[in-house]
C-alpha cells in the first residue's frame, strides 16, 4: 500500500470517526481536515512545481487551519485543538525553512509536510476517543466554554 492510499485511509477513518462519535468540536475538526486535504492536494496540483519551492497554496490552506484550530481550542473544552495548532504551527515552520533554506531536497520538504499531517489525524482520533469516555463516565461532555470561561 503506498503512502497516498495509507494516508487517506487514515484521513476517512479518523474523520467519520469524529464525525459519528464526536462533538460539534470534533465535526468541525473533522470538516477542517477534509476541506484542508482535499484543498492542499488541488492547489498544489494547480501550482504545479512540486515542493521544490515553497508550496504557496499549501502554506494558505495550513494558515487557515491553524487559525481553526486555535479558534477551537479557545472556544472548546476540548484540549486536543491546542495540540492539532502546534503540529499545524510545525507544519508552517517547516514551509518558513524551505523558503529560508533553498537547497532543502524537495523529498525532504513533502516527508515533512506528511509526518505532520499523520500526527495531526491521530490527535483527532485520540480527541474523539476521549470524549466518548468522558460522555460514556459523566453522561454528558460539553462542547464549548461559558462565558465564565469554564
Amino acid at each position: 500500500m503506498n503512502r497516498h492510499l495509507a494516508y487517506l485511509l487514515l484521513l476517512i477513518a479518523a474523520c467519520l470517526y469524529a464525525a459519528v462519535r464526536g462533538g460539534r468540536p470534533e465535526r468541525i475538526g473533522a470538516a477542517t481536515f477534509v476541506a484542508g486535504s482535499v484543498l492542499s492536494l488541488v492547489l498544489s496540483e494547480v501550482q504545479g512545481i512540486g515542493f521544490r519551492e515553497p508550496e504557496l497554496g499549501i502554506i494558505t490552506v495550513d494558515a487557515a487551519m491553524f487559525g481553526i484550530f486555535t479558534w477551537l481550542s479557545l472556544r472548546s473544552t476540548r484540549f486536543w485543538p491546542i495540540w492539532v495548532s502546534g503540529v499545524i504551527g510545525s507544519e508552517l515552520i517547516v514551509h518558513t525553512m524551505r523558503a529560508a533554506a533553498p537547497a532543502i531536497v524537495p523529498q525532504a520538504y513533502l516527508d515533512a509536510q506528511a509526518l505532520w499531517s499523520w500526527i495531526a489525524l491521530t490527535i483527532l482520533i485520540l480527541g474523539t476517543r476521549r470524549h466518548v469516555v468522558r460522555r460514556y463516565r459523566r453522561g454528558t461532555d460539553p462542547d464549548w466554554r461559558t462565558r465564565s470561561g469554564a
